[in-house]
């Protein structure tokens, strides 16, 4: 198994973690909690996902990028060319 498989696995049982959490608190206390909560709520859960799929998303795209310079489909940019 790959390390990136490892990471994918991580990330996608760490999203159902948060979400089945969350739409549980909101789904088990919607009519207890205020609405400004419920808010809050809504909101950590989407930054928690962005976060943890930021990670994958910037990942993924360094693997592309890598194997588009490796079969010669992209070059670096000129500041790139120039700095090294």
């Amino acid at each position: 198994m790959s390390i990136d498989l490892l990471k994918v696995i991580f990330t996608y049982s760490v999203t159902v973690f948060i979400l089945a959490s969350g739409f549980y608190a909101l789904v088990l206390y919607q009519y207890t909690l205020p609405d400004i909560v419920q808010g809050a709520f809504i909101g950590f859960m989407g930054a928690a996902i962005a976060f943890v799929y930021g990670d994958q998303v910037a990942t993924r795209t360094s693997h592309a990028q890598q194997a588009a310079f490796d079969k010669g489909l992209a070059s670096p940019s000129p500041e790139a060319k120039d700095a090294g």
